[in-house]
């Protein structure tokens, strides 16, 4: 699995497309055994290069337009089945500029 971040400016995409940007990012990486519970989605305003998640390389991030929208997607991403983690709250695509929304996988 790469570890290089791939990085997007989906800000005049739909939601749907951008969606589908993470779905096609996790065909081409998953490993035999693996589901999409594998793989946490998240909401951040970091948009530089080699951002980690707690310790885990970021696969795919995504600049959504606003807030709103990374925070709908975020909800999306559940319905295809990633793991979203916790509810937003501070720290956790909860503050008003967290428009980039990200992909990476869990460590067993």
């Amino acid at each position: 699995m790469s570890e290089q971040t791939k990085y997007i400016d989906g800000s005049n995409l739909s939601e749907v497309a951008i969606c589908e940007l993470f779905e096609n990012e996790y065909k081409s990486v998953f490993q035999l055994g693996e589901t999409r519970q594998d793989y946490n989605c998240g909401v951040t305003n970091a948009s530089r290069q080699n951002i980690w998640n707690n310790g885990t390389p970021i696969l795919l991030c995504v600049r959504c337009s606003d807030a709103d929208t990374a925070s709908t997607i975020k909800e999306m991403l559940e319905e295809y089945g990633f793991d979203i983690e916790s509810p937003k709250h501070i720290g956790n695509g909860g503050t008003a500029d967290c428009s980039f929304i990200y992909m990476c996988h869990k460590k067993p």
